[in-house]
């Protein structure tokens, strides 16, 4: 990797990237890399990228045996390594010389600016990641891996991939973690309810809904209908439901899914956002706004509080806010919130997502006065992620868990 003397102009460091024409990016240790965290590196994977120079991102030894080992237990560590991803800012990074930090922030600030800057570095680093991921996935199913452990790596990476907008690619390595765990009944239907969220997210709703039942069939056949996973996949099925217009099922399916949760204890958790965000959108749509912007702020409050105020989640509540605010004539108020959905979409480098391209789509609209255009292109179901975390409690939305109906799913994520 090129390195110029501390006193050279980083113009000059950029045009020996150009003359070499080949970037070795070194990630170690893997589970916080430190080439993160060096002013000179970034730049350098931000050159590359955007002039076209062979960049090739290499692990040591140690660190490449030690990921393989976290892959075949499930992948524990792999989401705090995809936020370190998404979360690159060069203006944060350090420099041995003072001087050289300076001088180099100047020059990204004068040109392409910290935002592109490192939304280009951590999209690129977030799709290595991915592939990287998907090709060892494939390799360890090869190799024997254990079913339930297995099921659940291929979760996060199919995840991940669909997260990227690979949803082809996603959908195909679903597809062999379900055949490599054939009628294993618990790791099939998880691997199930992660596709139907995939084949969602393409608009394929009649294969969502085959997929989410079967899915569903295999809890109810193991009594695990009020387990977590079960739950989610009561949600996912309503959300589908709704986005293929039947909000009579998907409301039965919201408030099956509430109540499981009600049983089980976790109705104080921010695992019920998605379902009640969706019935407040069916209850929208049949003409009621009283506590749906309540509704709405409570569950953003509870996203902030624990971390995830800038998630796709978090994203998506900001639309459905947005939307009942230009339906009460409050334009001003919706843009401030679309704006700030497409910036968290920015900073996860993910704007090249259906759910990103939404609310662009929403806040052209706006901005340019055509409010009907703007109410007429309803956000996406907040598909509920079929991912661990995110059990942490909510203030007053527990309290008001069966809002009668709903506008437009929320899916609860294969995250």
């Amino acid at each position: 990797v090129p390195r110029p003397p501390p006193a050279a102009p980083p113009r000059h460091f950029g045009e020996r990237v150009l003359g070499i024409k080949h970037v070795l990016a070194l990630m170690a240790p893997w589970k916080q890399p430190a080439y993160l965290t060096r002013v000179w590196c970034d730049f350098e994977i931000f050159t590359a990228v955007q002039n076209k120079v062979k960049l090739q991102v290499i692990m040591p030894p140690r660190e490449a045996a030690s990921l393989a080992e976290d892959l075949a237990g499930g992948g524990e560590a792999m989401d705090g390594l995809w936020r370190v991803l998404a979360s690159v800012k060069v203006q944060d990074a350090k420099a041995s010389v003072e001087q050289d930090r300076v001088r180099i922030l100047q020059l990204i600030e004068k040109g392409p600016g910290f935002e592109q800057l490192n939304n280009e570095v951590a999209r690129f680093l977030q799709q290595w990641f991915a592939q990287m991921l998907e090709l060892q996935t494939r390799t360890l199913w090869g190799k024997g891996l254990d079913e339930e452990k297995g099921a659940e790596l291929t979760r996060k990476v199919a995840n991940f991939l669909r997260s990227l907008g690979q949803t082809r690619q996603a959908k195909d390595l679903l597809l062999l973690g379900l055949r490599s765990v054939g009628q294993n009944p618990l790791p099939r239907a998880l691997l199930l309810r992660v596709l139907g969220v995939v084949e969602e997210a393409g608009g394929d709703f009649g294969a969502a809904q085959r997929t989410l039942e079967e899915a569903l069939h295999l809890h109810e056949k193991t009594q695990t209908v009020n387990s977590l996973a079960g739950l989610r996949t009561l949600g996912n099925l309503g959300a589908v439901h709704m986005a293929a217009g039947d909000n009579q099922a998907a409301a039965g399916y919201f408030q099956r899914c509430l109540h499981g949760h009600k049983a089980a204890g976790t109705d104080g958790t921010t695992e019920v956002v998605a379902p009640l965000v969706n019935l407040t959108r069916i209850k929208l749509q049949q003409g009621d706004h009283r506590g749906a912007e309540q509704t709405y702020r409570e569950c953003l409050k509870s996203l902030q509080a624990h971390g995830a105020g800038e998630s796709p989640e978090a994203a998506q509540v900001q639309q459905a806010l947005a939307l009942l605010l230009q339906q009460t004539g409050r334009g001003e108020e919706a843009l401030d919130l679309l704006r700030s959905a497409l910036q968290t979409h920015r900073r996860l480098a993910t704007l090249e997502t259906e759910a990103a391209r939404s609310i662009q789509r929403q806040l052209d609209a706006l901005q340019q006065g055509n409010v009907a255009t703007a109410q007429g292109r309803r956000p996406r179901p907040m598909m509920q992620m079929a991912q661990e975390p995110m059990m942490r409690p909510l203030s007053q939305m527990a309290q008001e868990p069966m809002m009668q109906m709903a506008q437009e799913p929320m899916m609860q994520m294969a995250q």
